[in-house]
Parts: structure tokens; sequence; C-alpha cells
């Protein structure tokens, strides 16, 4: 990736529903609006309840694809998986790598709403 198409660390707070499937698609485009193509590149995502927490809440092994020619990175998290969440909150940061080259592009907090119907 040059530096102009270098991605930017933007802040997106996510809220998940216990007990059900979490998606969300993280999309990347230059200052003029075009596509930052990310072929080639895996992302990776860690939920903790703090940055300097050593327990690892959620990981998202797995539940991310990148689209590289769409400059997207989606997260699918199943419905199995949120229901068994016994934590509320924590916070994350997700990275995009390839090869040796790693960028973080996107940080925040999650909150995850108790499920009530089950």
């Amino acid at each position: 990736m040059n530096d102009a198409d270098r991605l930017s660390l933007r802040r997106v707070n996510l809220t998940i529903y216990q007990g059900e499937t979490y998606k969300h698609t993280f999309r990347y485009r230059d200052e003029f609006n075009q596509v930052i193509n990310l072929e080639g590149w895996s992302a990776r995502l860690q939920v903790r309840s703090s940055p300097s927490s050593e327990l690892i809440l959620y990981t998202a092994a797995g539940h991310m694809t990148v689209d590289g020619i769409r400059g997207e990175v989606k997260l699918v998290i199943p419905a199995t998986v949120t229901a068994g969440w016994t934590w509320r909150s924590g916070v994350y940061d997700s990275e995009i790598f390839f090869d040796t080259e790693v960028e973080k592009f996107v940080y925040g907090s999650v909150r995850v709403k108790p499920e009530i119907t089950r």
C-alpha cells in the first residue's frame, strides 16, 4: 500500500445485541472517495475490557473477510457466539496485514445489550 492509499485510523463504536448475528462492513476510500484496494490483505480484531488487559473477551478469528477490490472489511459474528457472551462492554481495535506490513485501521468501544428473548 503506498502513502496515498494509507488508511486513516478512525473511531467506530459498536453496539451488539446478545444472541443476534452481528454484521458490520468497514469501507475504505481515499480523500477523493476512491476505493482503496485491499486485495491480498487480511484482517484481525480483538476485544478486551481495557487496552492494557491481558484477557481477550472476543477475537474475530474466522469472522472477518476482506473484499479487496471493493475496499471492504466485513465482520460477521454468528448468533451462537454473541449468545454466549457474559461481558457487557469493552474496547477493540482492528488491523489489516499483508506479509510483514500491518496497519491499524479502526478502533472504538463495544457495548453488548443483554438478550431478553431466548
